[in-house]
């Protein structure tokens, strides 16, 4: 998996399991940068790249899932991408590590 792959992660499931995000089925709902917000003033969607991506109606920024979580949880875009790759896998890390300790037998 890479960072790609990453942003094609579905950001609507994403941000309401990680962060609590409640949107209608538009992915429409309060913005996760400027709590208590209580406006429909943040959006999801997935473009037709596959990309998702958000908009924040308040300073009208649009990201995808690194730069929200870059945004909410104050980290890096390096780190960000770490813990994303961490958190969704990373095969080929798991396949070489598989991979490696046949070679050595």
């Amino acid at each position: 998996m890479d960072l790609t792959d990453i942003k094609k992660i579905n950001l609507t499931e994403y941000a309401k399991n990680r962060y609590g995000y409640k949107c209608d089925s538009k992915g429409s709902g309060s913005c996760l940068l400027h709590p208590p917000d209580k406006h429909k003033s943040f959006s999801i969607w997935q473009g037709v790249d596959g990309i998702w991506r958000f908009k924040c109606f308040h300073e009208g920024i649009t990201g995808t899932i690194v730069d929200l979580k870059i945004r909410i949880e104050g980290i890096g875009e390096k780190d960000a991408c770490k813990e994303l790759l961490k958190e969704f896998g990373n095969p080929q890390k798991k396949q070489t590590a598989t991979k490696n300790p046949a070679k050595g037998k």
